[in-house]
Protein backbone atom coordinates (compact mmCIF):
# COMPACT_ATOMS: atom_id res chain seq x y z
CA UNK A 1 0.00 0.00 0.00
CA UNK A 2 3.05 2.34 0.57
CA UNK A 3 4.28 2.13 -2.46
CA UNK A 4 1.23 3.51 -3.78
CA UNK A 5 2.16 7.40 -3.07
CA UNK A 6 5.93 7.24 -4.43
CA UNK A 7 6.43 9.16 -7.29
CA UNK A 8 6.92 5.59 -8.97
CA UNK A 9 3.28 5.05 -8.64
CA UNK A 10 2.68 8.86 -10.40
CA UNK A 11 3.31 8.42 -13.79
CA UNK A 12 1.28 11.42 -14.79
CA UNK A 13 2.70 14.30 -12.09
CA UNK A 14 6.18 13.08 -14.60
CA UNK A 15 4.19 13.59 -17.53
CA UNK A 16 2.66 16.29 -16.72
CA UNK A 17 6.48 18.24 -15.21
CA UNK A 18 7.61 16.78 -18.35
CA UNK A 19 5.02 18.44 -20.80
CA UNK A 20 5.11 21.96 -18.89
CA UNK A 21 9.00 22.29 -19.47
CA UNK A 22 8.67 21.00 -22.84
CA UNK A 23 5.64 23.94 -23.65
CA UNK A 24 8.22 26.58 -21.63
CA UNK A 25 11.19 25.81 -24.14
CA UNK A 26 8.75 25.20 -26.79
CA UNK A 27 7.55 28.98 -26.23
CA UNK A 28 11.03 30.65 -25.33
CA UNK A 29 12.15 28.74 -28.63
CA UNK A 30 8.72 30.64 -30.56
CA UNK A 31 9.89 33.78 -28.99
CA UNK A 32 13.48 34.22 -29.85
CA UNK A 33 12.68 32.83 -33.41
CA UNK A 34 10.55 35.96 -33.66
CA UNK A 35 12.75 38.07 -32.42
CA UNK A 36 15.86 37.31 -34.68
CA UNK A 37 13.35 37.72 -37.41
CA UNK A 38 12.31 41.04 -36.16
CA UNK A 39 15.56 42.11 -36.11
CA UNK A 40 16.92 40.90 -39.11
CA UNK A 41 13.45 42.67 -41.22
CA UNK A 42 14.46 45.97 -39.71
CA UNK A 43 18.19 45.96 -40.52
CA UNK A 44 17.52 44.77 -43.75
CA UNK A 45 14.59 48.05 -44.03
CA UNK A 46 17.68 50.13 -42.66
CA UNK A 47 19.82 48.48 -44.89
CA UNK A 48 17.63 49.60 -47.64
CA UNK A 49 17.13 52.45 -47.07
CA UNK A 50 20.86 53.47 -46.10
CA UNK A 51 21.77 52.25 -49.96
CA UNK A 52 18.91 54.45 -51.47
CA UNK A 53 20.72 57.23 -49.61
CA UNK A 54 23.84 56.70 -51.14
CA UNK A 55 22.76 56.59 -54.27
CA UNK A 56 20.39 60.37 -53.56
CA UNK A 57 24.36 61.46 -52.00
CA UNK A 58 25.87 61.03 -55.01
CA UNK A 59 23.54 62.81 -57.20
CA UNK A 60 23.29 65.86 -54.70
CA UNK A 61 27.31 65.81 -54.46
CA UNK A 62 27.31 65.90 -58.31
CA UNK A 63 25.19 68.93 -58.06
CA UNK A 64 27.22 70.48 -55.69
CA UNK A 65 30.23 70.04 -57.12
CA UNK A 66 28.63 71.94 -60.30
CA UNK A 67 28.01 75.33 -58.34
CA UNK A 68 31.10 76.99 -58.69
CA UNK A 69 31.51 76.84 -62.21
CA UNK A 70 27.94 78.13 -62.61
CA UNK A 71 28.82 80.72 -59.88
CA UNK A 72 32.25 82.11 -61.59
CA UNK A 73 30.16 82.13 -64.54
CA UNK A 74 27.79 84.19 -63.29
CA UNK A 75 29.97 86.68 -61.27
CA UNK A 76 31.29 87.67 -65.12
CA UNK A 77 28.39 88.77 -65.88
CA UNK A 78 28.35 92.24 -63.96
CA UNK A 79 25.08 92.96 -63.00
CA UNK A 80 23.80 89.62 -61.94
CA UNK A 81 21.32 89.12 -59.20
CA UNK A 82 23.56 89.41 -55.83
CA UNK A 83 20.88 87.77 -53.91
CA UNK A 84 20.45 84.89 -56.00
CA UNK A 85 24.47 84.04 -56.04
CA UNK A 86 24.39 84.10 -51.77
CA UNK A 87 21.48 82.03 -51.47
CA UNK A 88 22.95 79.29 -53.71
CA UNK A 89 26.23 79.46 -52.65
CA UNK A 90 24.94 79.51 -49.22
CA UNK A 91 22.56 76.52 -49.88
CA UNK A 92 25.58 74.50 -50.83
CA UNK A 93 27.86 75.61 -47.55
CA UNK A 94 24.74 74.11 -45.59
CA UNK A 95 25.27 70.90 -47.58
CA UNK A 96 28.95 70.66 -46.87
CA UNK A 97 29.00 71.24 -43.65
CA UNK A 98 25.54 68.64 -42.50
CA UNK A 99 27.35 65.49 -40.97
CA UNK A 100 24.13 63.09 -40.79
CA UNK A 101 21.91 62.02 -42.96
CA UNK A 102 18.96 63.81 -41.45
CA UNK A 103 21.26 66.95 -41.68
CA UNK A 104 21.83 66.40 -45.20
CA UNK A 105 18.09 65.75 -45.94
CA UNK A 106 17.17 69.18 -44.44
CA UNK A 107 20.31 70.95 -46.70
CA UNK A 108 19.38 69.11 -49.64
CA UNK A 109 15.38 70.67 -49.84
CA UNK A 110 17.31 74.16 -48.80
CA UNK A 111 19.12 73.43 -51.66
CA UNK A 112 16.07 72.45 -53.79
CA UNK A 113 14.46 75.94 -52.75
CA UNK A 114 17.85 77.93 -54.74
CA UNK A 115 18.62 75.75 -57.53
CA UNK A 116 15.44 76.70 -59.69
CA UNK A 117 16.15 80.77 -59.00
CA UNK A 118 19.40 80.68 -59.98
CA UNK A 119 19.08 78.71 -63.02
CA UNK A 120 15.78 80.73 -64.54
CA UNK A 121 17.88 83.67 -63.33
CA UNK A 122 20.79 82.31 -65.88
CA UNK A 123 18.66 81.86 -68.44
CA UNK A 124 17.43 85.26 -68.42
CA UNK A 125 21.13 86.92 -69.73
CA UNK A 126 21.24 86.20 -73.29
CA UNK A 127 25.66 86.61 -72.97
CA UNK A 128 25.41 83.39 -70.73
CA UNK A 129 22.84 82.05 -72.66
CA UNK A 130 24.58 82.03 -75.85
CA UNK A 131 27.73 80.92 -74.20
CA UNK A 132 29.02 77.22 -75.16
CA UNK A 133 30.22 76.39 -71.95
CA UNK A 134 27.49 77.69 -70.13
CA UNK A 135 25.26 75.44 -72.22
CA UNK A 136 27.11 72.31 -71.65
CA UNK A 137 27.17 73.47 -67.74
CA UNK A 138 23.60 73.67 -67.79
CA UNK A 139 23.01 70.64 -69.84
CA UNK A 140 24.74 68.27 -66.91
CA UNK A 141 22.86 70.24 -64.41
CA UNK A 142 19.46 69.65 -66.08
CA UNK A 143 20.58 65.67 -66.11
CA UNK A 144 21.59 65.82 -62.40
CA UNK A 145 18.29 67.63 -61.18
CA UNK A 146 15.96 64.89 -63.14
CA UNK A 147 18.70 62.24 -61.47
CA UNK A 148 17.86 63.77 -58.13
CA UNK A 149 14.28 63.92 -58.20
CA UNK A 150 14.17 60.13 -59.28
CA UNK A 151 16.27 59.22 -56.31
CA UNK A 152 14.66 61.72 -53.90
CA UNK A 153 11.47 59.74 -54.46
CA UNK A 154 12.62 56.36 -54.62
CA UNK A 155 14.22 57.17 -50.97
CA UNK A 156 11.10 58.29 -49.85
CA UNK A 157 9.51 54.77 -50.82
CA UNK A 158 12.35 52.76 -49.37
CA UNK A 159 11.55 55.30 -46.11
CA UNK A 160 7.91 54.88 -45.84
CA UNK A 161 8.52 50.96 -45.45
CA UNK A 162 11.43 51.25 -42.95
CA UNK A 163 9.05 53.59 -41.18
CA UNK A 164 5.73 51.42 -41.48
CA UNK A 165 7.81 48.56 -40.09
CA UNK A 166 9.31 49.92 -36.85
CA UNK A 167 6.01 51.62 -36.11
CA UNK A 168 3.78 48.61 -36.43
CA UNK A 169 3.09 46.56 -33.73
CA UNK A 170 4.67 44.47 -32.15
CA UNK A 171 7.82 45.97 -33.96
CA UNK A 172 7.20 49.38 -32.36
CA UNK A 173 7.60 47.44 -28.99
CA UNK A 174 10.92 45.96 -29.96
CA UNK A 175 12.61 49.22 -32.48
CA UNK A 176 13.82 51.00 -29.50
CA UNK A 177 15.79 48.20 -27.75
CA UNK A 178 17.49 47.64 -31.38
CA UNK A 179 18.08 50.77 -31.73
CA UNK A 180 15.96 51.98 -34.62
CA UNK A 181 13.84 54.74 -35.14
CA UNK A 182 11.75 56.68 -37.34
CA UNK A 183 13.14 58.28 -40.51
CA UNK A 184 12.91 61.92 -41.65
CA UNK A 185 11.50 62.30 -45.00
CA UNK A 186 12.87 64.13 -48.11
CA UNK A 187 10.57 67.35 -47.88
CA UNK A 188 11.31 69.68 -50.49
CA UNK A 189 10.32 72.98 -51.36
CA UNK A 190 7.15 73.58 -53.08
CA UNK A 191 7.63 73.31 -57.34
CA UNK A 192 11.16 71.90 -56.60
CA UNK A 193 9.97 68.23 -57.19
CA UNK A 194 9.67 68.60 -60.37
CA UNK A 195 12.94 68.49 -63.04
CA UNK A 196 14.14 72.09 -63.93
CA UNK A 197 13.81 72.67 -67.60
CA UNK A 198 16.57 74.27 -69.52
CA UNK A 199 15.60 76.44 -72.40
CA UNK A 200 17.75 77.83 -74.76
CA UNK A 201 16.29 80.03 -77.78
Amino acid sequence: MGMAGTGEGNPTGKFMLIGGVAFIALLVLICGAYLVAAYNGMVSADQDTQSQWGKVEVQYQRRVDLIPNMVEIARKQMDFEQSTLTAVTAARTGWLNAKTVDEKVAAGSQLDAAMPRFIATLEAYPQLRSSEINAKLMDEVAGTENRISVERSRYNDVVRAFNVKVKSFPDNMLAPAFGFKEKAYFQSAAGSDQPVKIKFD
